[in-house]
């Protein structure tokens, strides 16, 4: 059964700001999940209003787990956990953990390969040439290619995850 979408594009918005901080708070021994529960704390937020402390703060615990991830690829991730939780809340918290798991390997060799070792010395190679050739705009057009694929990838990640993410 479908519950009712408590998830608005607020709350899909403001993961997608907060992905932008995921790794401000990496440690070695869970990584990127104090970052990954800031990013899905808005949904969390919104799923968990109505209901017992409990249940959220098992949410929480949730994910604080171990996770770790290429930064750009833990949209879909988030989109989808955030369905699942809506849908199912706690009654789902092994599927989500084992989602989180099965999913980490995966899109991070797929993100590395795409965005880290292709896009980015794509971007970087083009924004030398221009430097070299005396433009010191060459590190603004640089960022600005890199972050216009970077930042898509986690904007339509986290939407079209959310969206998908029961089904």
């Amino acid at each position: 059964i479908m519950a009712e979408n408590k998830i608005t594009k607020k709350e899909l918005n403001s993961m997608f700001w907060r992905l932008n901080m995921l790794q401000s708070s990496w440690n070695y021994e869970r990584m990127q999940s104090l970052g990954y529960l800031y990013s899905i704390a808005p949904a969390l937020n919104k799923i968990y209003a109505d209901e017992p402390k409990e249940e959220r703060v098992k949410a929480i615990q949730r994910h604080l787990e171990f996770f770790n991830t290429m930064p750009s690829f833990t949209a879909p991730i988030l989109g989808i956990n955030a369905a699942i939780e809506e849908n199912q809340k706690n009654e789902a918290g092994s599927v989500i953990s084992a989602l989180k798991v099965a999913l980490m390997g995966p899109l991070a060799g797929l993100g590395d390969s795409i965005v880290w070792f292709t896009w980015r010395p794509i971007c970087f190679s083009i924004g030398a040439s221009f430097c070299a050739a005396g433009n010191p705009l060459g590190l603004i057009i640089s960022l600005l290619m890199f972050n216009v694929l970077n930042q898509a990838i986690k904007y339509y990640g986290i939407h079209i995850g959310y969206r998908e993410g029961v089904k």
